[in-house]
């Protein structure tokens, strides 16, 4: 049974209607990307951190300092508050920001910017050639795009200037390379992927108990290779000091933030209350204040997910779904996972729609995706606005704001939706796979 008759008159133009209002919007996000590249909001840019490790670098500063003092030091007073703490981001991220460090900040930062736009595009362009076998037109891409860009995660992504969608782009090469047997250059993504941010140690897992020791050893040897790079450029010390101190010093600020959405942060807030020192955001208590037990428990509860994936995976015959559950799992298992993290989702969610469709949309399957997206796409906008309405009191940004402990935990329906949407992807698999 089927949820609609796709040549049906009325779903055509249903279809063509949504379109053009989520290419609307999309539009209307680039209008707020514009935007955020006039003061105050540059500076609220995540890119400013890689452009001021690669000034200290050229400069022969420390590009590990605080943040605030790389920003007085290169760019000058701003106005709006900044990270107290020096950037997370592992030193292959200066590599990246060496080329925008001989330009102006504000010009940096609209390079960035565009690059951040053609990135989207081409990783739009490359899903569909390979999932569907045919160059898409340049429309057909940009409108894909545009659908894509007024969602919330993507949003933030161009507004912040962050780069998961770049680390995306390396992904989907990654996979490409990879499904055609290219392991060489398919490793060598992977591994700039894991060297820039640390991400989809999971996917590297997955390699590991395959035994695709050749993916593998790009992988380690491109990530090695990188922070060697960066070494140079700075020093031993300089490299130790981030492995060694910066990651487990900055971790705790963050594992109770109300906007990070990792499996990480689910026992600490539970036993430790929802906030952090460092962002002014909405707080709520704990439900019990043990927070001796949550460590263990946060490393029970990331075991557990990562043996039913690795257990789910292993009756998957289709290396791409296998692909996508693992790159939409890397975003959970990550210790710190913020809104933009979802971008990555465009990768399993199109390959969800196109595996619904091959089926010809099968009922219950169908709804299914109609709700997990349409959580994941209206949820992000209205989430604080509903937790604090459900706690008496108003949401203003940049504020900490009081809620209760059970509306507090209402922000874990966004991840959940999306963790939704991965079983989702398997459960369609597996149909599939009974349907042949």
């Amino acid at each position: 049974m089927r949820l609609w008759r796709a040549d049906a008159w009325t779903f055509v133009w249903l279809r063509r209607l949504l379109v053009a209002l989520g290419c609307t919007v999309g539009l209307l996000q680039l209008r707020l990307f514009v935007l955020s590249h006039f003061p105050p909001y540059l500076y609220m840019k995540d890119f400013i951190q890689e452009y001021l490790l690669a000034r200290a670098v050229m400069s022969k500063v420390n590009p590990y300092l605080p943040l605030p003092v790389l920003v007085e030091k290169f760019i000058g007073p701003v106005t709006v508050p900044l990270m107290p703490h020096a950037t997370p981001h592992p030193p292959p991220a200066i590599l990246l920001g060496l080329p925008f460090a001989a330009f102006p900040y504000s010009w940096a930062a609209a390079i960035w910017g565009v690059l951040t736009l053609v990135c989207a595009g081409i990783t739009v362009q490359l899903i569909l050639i390979e999932l569907t076998g045919k160059c898409p037109s340049v429309l057909s891409t940009i409108v894909v795009t545009l659908l894509w860009l007024g969602w919330q995660p993507f949003l933030y992504e161009l507004i912040y200037g962050q780069f998961m969608i770049l680390l995306g782009l390396l992904l989907i090469l990654a996979w490409r390379f990879v499904r055609r047997g290219n392991h060489l250059l398919g490793g060598f993504f992977l591994g700039l992927v894991f060297a820039l941010k640390l991400l989809a140690w999971p996917l590297i897992l997955y390699f590991v108990f395959e035994r695709q020791w050749r993916i593998v050893t790009v992988v380690l040897l491109t990530f090695f290779v990188a922070n060697l790079g960066a070494t140079l450029l700075t020093s031993y010390d300089t490299t130790w000091e981030y492995y060694g101190n910066l990651g487990s010093s900055v971790m705790p600020l963050y594992r109770s933030s109300p906007d990070n959405f990792s499996l990480w942060t689910i026992s600490w807030r539970l036993f430790e209350g929802t906030g952090s020192p460092v962002r002014a955001d909405l707080e709520s208590p704990p439900v019990v204040f043990a927070p001796r037990v949550a460590s263990w428990i946060t490393y029970g509860a990331l075991l557990s997910v990562l043996l039913a994936t690795f257990k789910s995976v292993a009756r998957v015959s289709n290396f791409d779904t296998v692909y996508g559950i693992f790159v939409g799992i890397s975003i959970f298992m990550s210790p710190i996972a913020w809104i933009h993290y979802f971008s990555w989702l465009v990768f399993p969610i199109s390959l969800l729609v196109l595996n619904l469709k091959a089926l010809k949309f099968p009922l219950w399957e169908t709804n299914m995706a109609v709700l997990g997206c349409t959580l994941l796409y209206l949820y992000p906008m209205l989430m604080k606005d509903v937790i604090c309405a459900l706690s008496g009191v108003e949401y203003v940004q940049g504020i900490r704001l009081q809620v209760s402990t059970a509306a507090g935990l209402l922000t874990y329906i966004l991840p959940f939706s999306a963790m939704g949407m991965l079983a989702l992807l398997y459960l369609v698999d597996r149909l599939g796979m009974k349907a042949r």
